[in-house]
């Protein structure tokens, strides 16, 4: 019995070893899940600061036409005549 008693009282030694290990792990799991949190926040922060300035500049881009004059380019399409399937000469 006396020895009975000893290997139960190993075991249970044994099993708060590993329960103490766990706690421990969970703690350190837990403080690197805050980090990660933080660090989401902060990119999710930084990403939509960086969309609001991409369109800033998008908003400021010529559109149609007057893109076309600011790039040097002809918005009026080439004549066509359609007697020779040629462009107007």
């Amino acid at each position: 019995m006396d020895q009975d008693l000893s290997e139960l009282e190993g075991r249970i030694e044994q099993l708060l070893g590993i329960v103490r290990k766990l706690a421990e792990q969970n703690q350190l799991l837990r403080a690197e899940l805050d980090q990660a949190s933080t660090q989401k926040a902060r990119l999710q922060a930084r990403m939509g600061e960086a969309r609001t300035r991409v369109q800033a500049v998008l908003d400021r881009l010529p559109q149609g036409d007057e893109a076309q004059l600011a790039l040097g380019l002809n918005p009026e399409p080439a004549s066509f005549d359609a007697t020779d399937g040629q462009g107007a000469h």
